[in-house]
């Protein structure tokens, strides 16, 4: 009886949400739950709207029911503070058109057995949302921080900042 055949199952697992300009990690988990090892094995990383826009991996064996891991770091999009010729309804308008956009990462394993027998590719995919917070820059010191920070800091009042909550 032969054993069974390599066989690569992968799971992605990263943050559900990220602010603008935020960096997370993906981790991509591949396993081979099959009964001989899996040789020659890629892992081709295309991510959606971040920073860098691709990430490969690559591991000569991964033995019958082992496991191999990479992570690959992100950079969300910068998102501009509010200009000081923009009316609050215009910088609201700004941030709600990326608020909720979702950046996926689309991920391709190729690999073979031990006798160079190719397998077709596996493929994986996960997304993650932009959670958009208003940046302000205080009138005092210029130095920008959150909307949402204003409420709570002594430093930087909710009056210093243009766009009211």
């Amino acid at each position: 009886m032969f054993p069974a055949p390599a066989q690569i199952l992968v799971n992605q697992s990263q943050p559900a949400d990220v602010l603008p300009s935020q960096t997370y990690s993906i981790t991509a988990s591949l396993l081979n739950s099959g009964g001989t090892a899996a040789t020659n094995i890629t892992l081709s990383e295309s991510f959606d709207g971040t920073t860098p826009p691709a990430g490969s991996g690559s591991w000569s064996s991964i033995a019958a029911n082992g496991n191999q891991s990479t992570a690959f770091e992100e950079t969300v999009q910068t998102v501009p503070i509010r200009q000081s010729s923009e009316t609050s309804v215009a910088y609201e308008s700004r941030l709600g058109s990326v608020d909720g956009r979702l950046f996926t990462s689309t991920g391709v394993v190729t690999f073979s057995d031990a006798g160079d027998q190719p397998y077709l590719p596996v493929t994986t995919q996960n997304s993650l949302q932009l959670e958009s917070e208003p940046q302000c820059r205080c009138e005092v010191c210029s130095e920008e921080y959150s909307a949402q920070a204003s409420k709570f800091s002594t430093r930087h009042p909710a009056a210093y900042c243009g766009w009211m909550p």
